[in-house]
């Protein structure tokens, strides 16, 4: 993985913060990070899901007995709650990236 590819950026009180994707993970239990971690690969700064993914190419995870999105999980996560009817698209096209700086919500 590319040390450079690894990165976010997120502004905090009006200041864009860079931090890596370990940092950002750190908030989650290590469990959740270590199974994250051990199906991730990074290209052209996509973080790329390469665990199990849908017929449609985007990644899955079970947390809890539940299946999740990769990119639907982490962006709720990064982002907040959001209206689940509302698509998160992937600005860089890439189904099966979750760098949460790579997403954006839009209506279906």
């Amino acid at each position: 993985m590319r040390h450079d590819e690894m990165y976010i950026n997120r502004f905090v009180n009006g200041e864009n913060i860079s931090m890596d994707i370990n940092t950002y993970l750190s908030s989650f239990d290590e469990l959740i990070i270590n199974r994250i971690m051990k199906y991730t690969s990074t290209i052209n700064g996509c973080w790329i899901w390469n665990g199990t993914r849908t017929k449609k190419g985007y990644g899955i995870f079970s947390l809890n007995n539940k299946q999740h999105r990769i990119h639907r999980f982490l962006y709720k996560s990064y982002f907040g709650d959001f209206d689940s009817k509302l698509e998160v698209n992937h600005k860089c096209l890439n189904k099966a990236c979750f760098n949460p700086n790579h997403l954006e919500l839009l209506t279906s």
